[in-house]
């Protein structure tokens, strides 16, 4: 509603215009900017002073009121005016006279105008949905399966998308209760690379809606309209949100259902270090796919993107998600589809016709991109990628090691810049007294761990590194070589730390140190670096850096990435075994200040070509493996796993992938990073790497959470052992599965929580006392884990179904939360079991009656467990015709379920 017009500033002199919704945004993006535009009006101003100017369009209902100067006499193509933005005024009621103009389009008198024809009004313009919620403004485009709007959330003061279904599909009581379904599940999707769903409904006349964020972009299939096709580089980084944004979703049971070009958003946006780049957001899943009546799958996506085995069984999982990635990715390399024709050529095609290998249409694409491509597109699902996420891993790992014989590559100024021309951050004390906590003030402690000697061999190079005084450790802490591999300071079984030291409340266990390698020393090799070199070109001298300490020019950085490139295929191109093992001692010895410099980018491309050469079945394989021993050196490790940790200059993730790749000896040296960094990102990042480490990390964590156990009372104890516990890989261990028991007793909630989730990974079977025990926990969240633990193990026997009874029928029942756990378990009963199950399903559905969410999500839980182990369905048929009307749509999806899967 219009707000009465008060002040100066409604004494002004009022122009108005009719224009297109087009038009009326160029005019809208000239007044913020306060540009002088020219406007055909049919009536002149009144003199210079400014007036009030009211911009009316189809797709609005008010007007847009801006504030206009005239600016000089008019042209041909009509008056000039200053706009601008003015303060609160409201629009002018509709009776107010009006001098307008017969033009449609600004086209005729500004050469930047947009061209549009006039558009005709939209009933729903104006409308207002969710109790006035939401604002219609103006229509967007159109589809198969309904309209896109921009709207104005009232809450949120915020314009949002909002989808609103064709009416045909409102009359469709199976679609409207597939689209509440899909709609809720789109809704709990959280994720940087997926459109996040606000809102959705049905209004009283059968209208149904989703409001989603409104996207400031251009789809894929609008940049490859203009492009044609796009370079490896920017579609790996493309399409390796997508596949993030995707396992995000799978990972909740939501498939996609319609991949393609318009259905992938690009938006502008910053990355960690503030620089533009492009973010991907996948839009549209598949709530606007109608449903079968009949029991019978129907074809659901675009015939062009859509797997081969669509067509015959029509339904849609991860691997038909996968496909349709596949077919993006050779269209945005290609620029042409893999399977081309309409929807007829395509389903007599798809099944038999192999595409062709994308370099066909690129010339010079490497190889190994073909076989990536043509691995998706695989006819059969079992020959293609297994997941999304190992589609984005392997496009991910080959775009890196393209990118190490590209000139520029993954090369970047952050990277390549000396610690002098770089800002760090604040150093860290670490020597174990003042104020704040150990996990704030750094791992001291660690000087207990030293040895009191470490072997050196005049054989391999010492290292190249300082130890900043501010470290309490020896000169004799700093890292040498053995005449074989890397030595690695470790304590020997049963040695206790020099007795100057004070050991701190973390510090490891003997057991850790005599079994692993030692992180002594690594958070000290950050403060005293020394100015990182420069790369030349590979010489006689195997000159990895200059010998001079001075940082290079700025513009100097292009011609370094170059010569980079041109050692690294220098050394791929030394054969001679000779040649390759006199070069090993002068590399090893760059190697070292360059890893204390955290040159990230450097070093994860020089390992690219190493791990290449090392795979090789060749004489020289051993030296570059000896020199991977060196990247992979814990001691030396430190500075790189901080930068994993906090992502400083880590743009492109280089330090957290060098880790990873370090296996068991970057798992110790991540922990002592995350000993000095214990807010929310690294701890995430924490978590991730080790995650990315699988089976090697586990004698790191297993060996830190043995120590905690009597350190829990410590500040941001706790969160540590939280942190390992969740980055558990699945790998059965028993002296591992023990340690995790007793975490998952903790009186502290959290803590037990994410024990008891890892439990079954780590103990399998062993894991089922435990989990019984927990069935009561006076914690949800942990009842409900041991639940789901024990029927991920398959083990819901006799004994698991009587402990579960006072859940679901005694005592214990009020908890709503694990009753409903509880009774969805059932349905993985054991033969031994089933009967009891059945008994115990049977009285839950006889004794609810209440007609609570939380007792109608009860009831639809029980049915389908009841159903599953082969229950009485004329049981929830006569349950279904006592419910409620939304009761009834949800037991009958369960009812057709059932019989789908018998039939």
């Amino acid at each position: 509603m219009a707000a009465p017009r008060t002040g100066a500033a409604a004494s002004l002199p009022r122009l108005a215009v009719r224009l297109t919704d087009v038009a009326r945004d160029f005019l809208a993006g000239a007044a913020l900017a306060r540009k002088s535009v020219f406007v055909p009006l049919r009536e002149p101003p009144q003199g210079d002073q400014m007036h009030i100017l009211e911009v009316f369009s189809p797709g609005h209902a008010e007007p847009l009121i801006l504030l206009a100067q005239p600016k000089g006499p008019p042209s041909a193509t009509g008056h000039p005016l200053e706009l601008s933005l003015p303060p609160a005024i409201s629009a002018a009621p509709a009776s107010v006279t009006q001098k307008t103009t017969d033009h449609e389009t600004l086209e005729e008198v500004h050469d930047d105008a947009p061209h549009s024809a006039a558009e005709p009004t939209d009933p729903l313009v104006g409308r207002k949905l969710a109790g006035g919620k939401l604002l219609i403004e103006a229509l967007v485009g159109q589809g198969g399966a309904g309209s896109v709007y921009r709207a104005r959330h009232r809450d949120l003061h915020m314009s949002v998308a909002v989808k609103v279904m064709h009416e045909s599909y409102q009359r469709d009581a199976d679609f409207c209760r597939r689209f509440q379904t899909e709609a809720l599940s789109a809704s709990r999707l959280d994720h940087p690379n997926l459109t996040r769903v606000l809102d959705f409904g049905q209004e009283p006349d059968g209208l149904l809606y989703i409001a989603m964020e409104f996207l400031d972009g251009q789809s894929l299939r609008d940049i490859l309209d203009v492009e044609k096709k796009l370079p490896l580089a920017r579609v790996a980084s493309l399409l390796i949100q997508v596949c993030s944004g995707l396992t995000h979703a799978h990972a909740r049971n939501v498939i996609h259902r319609d991949i393609k070009p318009e259905n992938l958003m690009v938006v502008r946006g910053l990355d960690d270090d503030g620089k533009e780049s492009e973010i991907v957001k996948v839009c549209d899943f598949g709530i606007a796919h109608r449903p079968s009546t009949d029991g019978r799958a129907i074809l659901a996506g675009t015939a062009e993107y859509m797997a081969p085995e669509l067509f015959l069984e029509g339904d849609a999982d991860v691997q038909s998600d996968v496909y349709a990635c596949g077919v993006v990715l050779y269209e945005l390399l290609t620029g042409v589809m893999p399977i081309p024709g309409d929807f007829v050529q395509i389903v007599a095609r798809v099944q038999v016709v192999e595409p062709e290998p994308p370099s066909r249409h690129v010339q010079g694409l490497d190889a190994r991109v073909d076989r990536l491509v043509l691995k998706a597109l695989s006819k059969q699902k079992q020959a293609r990628h297994p997941s999304v996420v190992a589609l984005r891993n392997e496009l991910r790992t080959l775009s890196e090691e393209i990118a190490v014989f590209s000139a520029g590559g993954y090369w970047n100024e952050i990277d390549s810049a000396p610690v002098s021309r770089r800002s760090v951050t604040t150093p860290v004390k670490s020597d174990g007294a003042g104020d704040g906590d150990w996990l704030e003030r750094g791992p001291g402690y660690l000087h207990s761990m030293a040895p009191a000697s470490l072997p050196t061999s005049s054989s391999r190079p010492a290292a190249v590194c300082s130890t900043p005084s501010r470290a309490p450790l020896s000169a004799s802490l700093m890292p040498s070589m053995r005449a074989s591999a890397p030595s690695y300071s470790s304590f020997a079984p049963g040695s206790a730390p020099p007795p100057s030291s004070q050991p701190s409340p973390l510090s490891p266990h003997p057991s850790m140190r005599a079994s692993s390698p030692s992180i002594t020393g690594m958070p000290a090799v950050n403060a005293m670096r020394p100015p990182a070199p420069s790369y030349a070109s590979m010489n006689s001298d195997v000159t990895l850096g200059s010998s001079s300490s001075e940082p290079p020019p700025q513009s100097d950085r292009a011609d370094e990435a170059r010569a980079m490139t041109t050692f690294l295929k220098q050394l791929m191109e030394t054969t001679d075994e000779a040649k390759f093992a006199a070069a090993v001692p002068k590399i090893d010895a760059k190697i070292r200040p360059l890893m204390n410099d955290g040159q990230s980018g450097t070093l994860w491309r020089l390992r690219c070509t190493l791990e290449m050469i090392a795979a090789e079945q060749s004489r020289r394989a051993p030296h570059a493996t000896l020199l991977l021993r060196t990247l992979s050196d814990t001691a030396l490790l430190g500075p790189i796993a901080e930068k994993a940790l906090t992502g400083f200059e880590d743009r492109e993730g280089t330090a957290s992938k060098l880790v990873a790749r370090a296996g068991k000896h970057g798992a110790y040296a991540l922990y002592a990073a995350r000993l000095k960094h214990a807010t929310f990102e690294p701890r995430e990042r924490f978590v991730t790497i080790l995650h990315d480490m699988g089976a090697h990390s586990l004698k790191m964590i297993t060996a830190a959470l043995e120590r905690l156990e009597s350190r829990l009372a410590h500040p941001g104890a706790t969160a540590l052992a939280e942190d390992l516990l969740k980055a558990l890989p699945g790998v059965p261990d028993e002296p591992t599965a023990t340690i995790v028991a007793r975490f998952a007793r903790s009186e502290t909630p959290a803590l037990a929580l994410v024990a008891t989730v890892a439990l079954p990974k780590v103990a399998a079977a062993a894991a089922r006392p435990v989990l019984l025990g927990l069935f009561d926990h006076a914690d949800d969240g942990v009842s409900i884990a041991a639940i789901k633990g024990l029927r991920s193990l398959e083990m819901i026997d006799l004994q698991a179904v009587r402990t579960l009874e006072p859940l679901i029928l005694g005592e214990l029942s009020s908890r709503m939360p694990p009753r409903v756990a509880a009774v969805e378990a059932l349905a993985k009963a054991r033969p031994d079991a089933v009967i009891a199950a059945r008994s115990l399903l049977t009285r839950v559905l006889q004794q609810t009656t209440a007609a609570t969410p939380d007792a109608e999500d009860l009831v639809v839980v029980a049915s389908t467990s009841l159903l599953a182990i082969g229950g009485d369905a004329g049981l929830v048929a006569e349950r279904w015709r006592k419910s409620t009307v939304w009761l009834k749509t949800r037991l009958e999806t369960v009812l057709k379920g059932a019989a789908k899967t018998t039939l």
